[in-house]
């Protein structure tokens, strides 16, 4: 009867095991299925949460390429560029607590360009030494400096040493002046505004081969100078399509940059930058791939992972646009030109001071 009775249990848990084997089998079923199906389904609390994106968190193994190009925009959690770089040259006085400036004017400028310079100083870039736009008048002061790193040229240096002194509107790095360190010489520009001049509302950063209506830009960011917030502003021409090069002078090699197109840029002949993001730029770059085309990393990658907003506005020019002429200044057509030489900026500049210009 033992044997009976055993059995009998025996053939009780062979049938509860299949029960349970049965249940088991179709949660599998049906989690197979929906995982295949291209859902993730887990229990909400065994989730292995391992980045985040903002307030969106995703799982380790989400490879989707529009979650890698949000992570890419994210701030490495160490610094990979350290911008140690001291100040060998800086202007005196350039900005009087009392009476800011509106707006600063960074020119990257190579050491052997003291033409271009020159030219600056005595035509549009004058104003920032006191003297008057021709037939019209600017709302609000503008200082001017010039952006250099250093060269192994004795001679250069030398003549750059007298020019330092005689014009104190330099500001000089001690990295080598060289095309892969063009996005470090905005940025030591940027870094030298606001640890010099904290109450300076917006920085223009300008080629030395550009002509820039100082009036027309300075009444336009008016416009704007309650209007932007916290976040900031980059203004400009925007490059809204750029495609990324892999060869040539403007390459950028996909460790540094795995995309085919970069985020919106503002062209970098001329823009300008709400100042009061100035330092959380110089900040990110300094937690974020260096890449050396400027325009693209400052007002582009950068202006993304600090949030900036791009505020396109008519007459900023860009690198295809025509050489210009002075009935487009005459008539506030445009804010900014390039492809204009030294020579052309004095003849555009005598033009502007002509009253008989038939325009």
């Amino acid at each position: 009867m033992k044997k009976i009775r055993n059995c009998r249990i025996s053939y009780k848990t062979l049938v509860l095991s299949l029960g349970v084997l049965l249940v088991v089998g179709l949660v599998y079923t049906k989690y197979f299925h929906y995982r295949n199906s291209g859902k993730r389904w887990r229990p909400v609390n065994l989730i292995p949460v391992e980045k985040c994106v903002g307030s969106k968190c995703i799982l380790a193994n989400d490879t989707s390429t529009g979650m890698k190009y949000a992570l890419y925009f994210q701030p490495r959690k160490t610094k990979v560029n350290e911008f140690v770089y001291r100040f060998l040259n800086q202007p005196t006085g350039a900005c009087d607590p009392a009476s800011p400036p509106v707006l600063m004017i960074i020119v990257p400028s190579s050491p052997s360009h003291t033409e271009e310079r020159n030219a600056i100083r005595s035509t549009w870039g004058s104003v920032s030494r006191g003297k008057r736009w021709p037939l019209q008048s600017i709302k609000g002061k503008a200082k001017l400096v010039f952006l250099l790193g250093i060269t192994e040229n004795i001679t250069i240096l030398q003549n750059l040493q007298d020019e330092v002194t005689e014009y104190n509107d330099i500001v000089q790095s001690d990295y080598l002046d060289t095309y892969q360190n063009l996005s470090l010489k905005i940025l030591s520009g940027i870094r030298w505004t606001y640890l010099k001049c904290p109450d300076v509302k917006f920085i223009l950063k300008a080629d030395d081969d550009t002509f820039v209506h100082l009036p027309l830009l300075i009444a336009t960011l008016e416009g704007y100078y309650r209007k932007v917030d916290r976040n900031g502003a980059i203004f400009g021409n925007i490059n809204t399509d750029a495609k990324v090069r892999r060869r040539g002078m403007w390459k950028v090699s996909e460790i540094d940059y795995p995309f085919p197109h970069f985020p919106p840029y503002a062209y970098g002949n001329t823009y300008v930058i709400s100042a009061n993001i100035a330092s959380r730029i110089f900040s990110a770059s300094e937690y974020m791939p260096y890449i050396p085309i400027e325009d693209a990393f400052i007002t582009g990658i950068l202006a993304k992972v600090i949030g900036a907003s791009h505020i396109f506005v008519s007459g900023f020019t860009f690198w295809l646009d025509y050489k210009p002429n002075y009935c487009d200044f005459v008539n506030d057509i445009r804010i900014s030109a390039t492809k204009v030489n030294f020579k052309y900026m004095y003849f555009l500049w005598e033009k502007l001071q002509s009253e008989d210009i038939d325009c």
